[in-house]
């Protein structure tokens, strides 16, 4: 059975644009061999088209791994959205 542990995640920063939502922040599973994916819907629960873009964090992989080997555990996520609707960000691993 998963719990929220299974992952450790931080939104740094939300941006908001005339039509888009920007995402800064990281995410990173228990164990380092399990991906983390993304889902965003919206408040219908339709799935979000979205583009992911991996950046660097080598703070969050010496903090939970203790390493630098791979560190792109920080996400930009944008996505479109309209005024006075909500989305629902979800984070799961491969495990």
């Amino acid at each position: 059975m998963k719990t929220k542990k299974d992952i450790d995640y931080s939104i740094d920063s939300i941006k908001l644009s005339k039509n888009t939502i920007t995402l800064y922040g990281w995410a990173a599973s228990q164990n380092s061999d399990n991906k983390v994916f993304f889902d965003v819907t919206d408040s219908c629960w339709n799935y979000v088209k979205y583009r992911k873009d991996r950046i660097e964090r080598k703070d969050v992989s010496t903090l939970k791994y203790g390493n630098r080997e791979n560190s792109l555990y920080g996400f930009v996520l944008t996505f479109p959205y309209q005024k006075n609707s909500y989305y629902t960000l979800t984070l799961y691993n491969d495990n």
